[in-house]
C-alpha cells in the first residue's frame, strides 16, 4: 500500500482534527480507522554538510496531515531479488 492510499483513507475534516500544544507550535492531527495521528513533522533544520538545528517554533499551526516522503536509500540488488522488489519501485514517479 502506497503512502498516497493511506492518505485517502484517513478522514480529513478539519473542524473536528485533533489539535495539539507543543513547544513547536500548534499541530493539527489526522484520524485513521480510530487512530490519531500527526505525521509529517519537521523537526529538524539540516543544510548540506552542516549540523541539523532545531526547528523554530511555528506561529501558524502545523498542518501534520501527510506522511513525509522516505529518506532515498541504496538499493542492494541480490536483496530485492530476494523479496521480489523491482528496481522501478524504488524510484518516484515524476508526473
Amino acid at each position: 500500500m502506497h503512502y498516497d492510499e493511506l492518505n485517502s483513507r484517513a478522514e480529513r475534516n478539519d473542524h473536528d482534527a485533533p489539535r495539539f500544544t507543543t513547544p513547536a507550535g500548534e499541530i493539527v492531527g489526522w484520524r485513521d480507522k480510530g487512530v490519531i495521528r500527526a505525521s509529517g513533522i519537521r523537526y529538524v533544520r539540516a543544510q548540506r554538510f552542516r549540523t541539523p538545528t532545531d526547528e523554530p517554533p511555528s506561529i501558524t499551526p502545523i498542518q501534520a496531515t501527510e506522511w513525509s516522503p522516505a529518506s532515498p536509500q541504496n538499493t542492494i540488488p541480490e536483496l530485492n531479488e530476494a523479496l521480489g522488489v523491482t528496481e522501478q519501485e524504488f524510484h518516484a514517479v515524476e508526473g
